[in-house]
């Protein structure tokens, strides 16, 4: 018997329960499945987990979110554990520990269709609208933890579980190379006008520093930081910003010839990605224009993106994506907050639920951001990394951080040397 083989047997085998047995098990476990339906019987030889169907080695009962299509009459009632976490119908039904369909509502964003109108004010669903967050269960990754316990169980049945390796990696994005340099006369005098009346005077005083070429642009940071990266035998994603200006928008214009230069220089450290503008907002002309000038500048085809201010909707943004031809996302995070908004760290692919079908987008969470501390949850660079340390102790299972910098914060107090910091932090925790 092959002993990393399971089969799976349900009453009903449709696309939700093929694209999640392949997540989980096949992908996350490296088993080869093969699937039973309901009315077959049972191999005399292997290992079979019944979903619905209570026959075999393992079961898992089923909600029937996984049969469902076309509507959305399922809610979830998390928990770390996953016997007491519960999907409930709109009927009132409630069914605990159907790890698959818990999952699939976790992977497919599914409350994220089922509540399309409650978005913030940058038109985003709002973290306080998760339910992991709901419940205090965000900071956890709940599928990783779910599919550790599961992976301990078929292990000890004797099954060789390959699970995906644990991963702390680190990405960039580059909103704007320059606090001050290389920019219009126009924009530099409004700019200044407006220190001036709201007295930011040393604000003021740094600008004409800079101009003057006594103190270091504080944002031109991205060159020492592919630095740090190269010397530590990484390339990580760097995602670039390349878009007109606006009012969330204050980058260089795509035709600066320091611009130019710098992201053909960033690409022999970077992994290059695009970094949609604020204003390309459900435009997928837009997004096209943006993705055309990155690729003309570095020379190859943009495959990878993330979109600022994590600006975007399911499924308008990944369909949008997809046409384009990329191939991956790496949004999914929160703005204001740490945590796994999917409840995991590991990639996934992303599943259309309106049209019922597995995409090949694949989509990179993310569970820490150096602007969503500084900014958002006031907090120090020592805190972060203490973030990072309470994600990684905390779990007892191979789980993955990923963690968000920009080109920005070296110019905050104290988060200087952060990029070194968590790298060495990454290495040094057991």
């Amino acid at each position: 018997m092959n002993r990393s083989c399971i089969f799976f047997k349900s009453k009903t085998i449709g696309s939700r329960l093929r694209y999640v047995v392949s997540e989980l098990f096949e992908r996350r476990m490296g088993l080869d499945v093969n699937f039973i339906s309901g009315d077959m019987a049972l191999p005399d030889d292997g290992f079979t987990i019944g979903y619905g169907v209570e026959d075999g080695h393992l079961f898992f009962p089923a909600s029937g979110i996984l049969d469902e299509s076309g509507e959305f009459q399922y809610s979830f009632v998390p928990s770390e554990n996953c016997d007491e976490s519960v999907i409930i119908h709109s009927n009132g039904a409630t069914t605990k520990g159907d790890l698959p369909g818990m999952a699939f509502w976790l992977l497919s964003r599914y409350e994220e269709y089922q509540n399309p109108s409650i978005t913030d004010q940058h038109g985003r669903f709002p973290s306080s609208a998760n339910t992991l967050v709901k419940h205090d269960l965000h900071s956890i990754p709940l599928i990783d933890k779910w599919i550790s316990d599961l992976s301990l169980i078929l292990s000890d049945s004797g099954i060789q579980v390959h699970s995906l390796p644990p991963e702390n990696t680190l990405s960039f994005d580059l909103d704007n190379p320059t606090a001050f340099l290389h920019k219009n006369p126009a924009r530099q005098f409004l700019a200044a006008g407006k220190d001036l009346l709201q007295l930011h005077f040393g604000k003021l005083l740094e600008r004409f520093m800079v101009m003057a070429g006594l103190k270091k642009d504080p944002f031109d940071n991205m060159t020492q930081l592919g630095e740090i990266v190269s010397g530590k035998n990484m390339v990580p994603d760097l995602f670039v910003w390349i878009g007109d200006y606006g009012p969330h928008d204050k980058g260089l214009p795509h035709t600066s010839e320091y611009f130019r230069k710098l992201i053909s220089s960033l690409a022999r450290q970077f992994s290059i990605g695009l970094h949609p503008s604020y204003a390309s907002f459900g435009n997928e002309k837009q997004m096209q224009i943006e993705k055309s000038r990155l690729e003309e500048i570095t020379g190859f085809k943009i495959k990878k993106n993330r979109f600022h201010f994590l600006r975007f909707r399911v499924p308008e943004s990944y369909r949008i994506l997809l046409n384009l031809g990329f191939n991956e996302d790496h949004s999914m995070g929160f703005s204001d907050r740490m945590g796994f908004r999917a409840g995991t760290g590991q990639p996934f692919y992303w599943y259309d639920l309106q049209k019922e079908e597995k995409t090949s987008l694949l989509i990179c969470p993310f569970s820490m951001m150096d602007s969503t501390a500084h900014f958002h949850m006031k907090i120090s660079s020592g805190e972060f990394l203490e973030t990072l340390r309470h994600q990684i102790r905390n779990q007892p299972f191979q789980g993955s951080i990923h963690a968000i910098f920009h080109n920005e914060h070296p110019s905050w107090k104290g988060w200087e040397n952060m990029v070194s910091r968590f790298i060495d932090a990454t290495n040094n925790l057991p």
